[in-house]
């Protein structure tokens, strides 16, 4: 069972009293709460990090402040809606001008791209 598995499984007998005492409710609602929701919200973070952010466009990247980009030399999945790849973003400098570019050198206009995730770990049983 997972962590958030456990989380929703304290929720779920906290509301509905499962100890049957009355007591368990009132005085740890508040910490089971608590530390259930928590747990929660990292996966509705992690969710969020598995939605495709579409590329700004290519004039939009210098100056955007608020745009979600990967950042340098990270590696990242790009899809156009029909093909999934992985590629790296990069800056490339001119002189003094600098381009945001798919190591690919695809045209980033129109694609979206996510994170890597991260690599399996094998857990230790407790």
């Amino acid at each position: 069972m997972n962590k958030y598995q456990e989380a929703l499984n304290k929720i779920r007998n906290i509301v509905l009293d499962e100890s049957g005492d009355g007591y368990h409710t009132q005085r740890y609602l508040q910490d089971f709460y608590s530390n259930a929701c928590g747990t929660l919200q990292e996966l509705v973070y992690k969710a969020d990090l598995l939605e495709w952010i579409p590329f700004p466009p290519k004039d939009e990247v210098t100056v955007c402040l608020d745009c979600l980009v990967p950042e340098v030399d990270e590696e990242i999945l790009v899809s156009d809606g029909e093909d999934v790849w992985q590629d790296r973003w990069l800056i490339s400098s001119k002189g003094y001008d600098y381009d945001y570019e798919l190591d690919s050198e695809i045209d980033f206009e129109g694609l979206a791209w996510m994170p890597l995730p991260k690599p399996y770990k094998e857990q230790e049983n407790e």
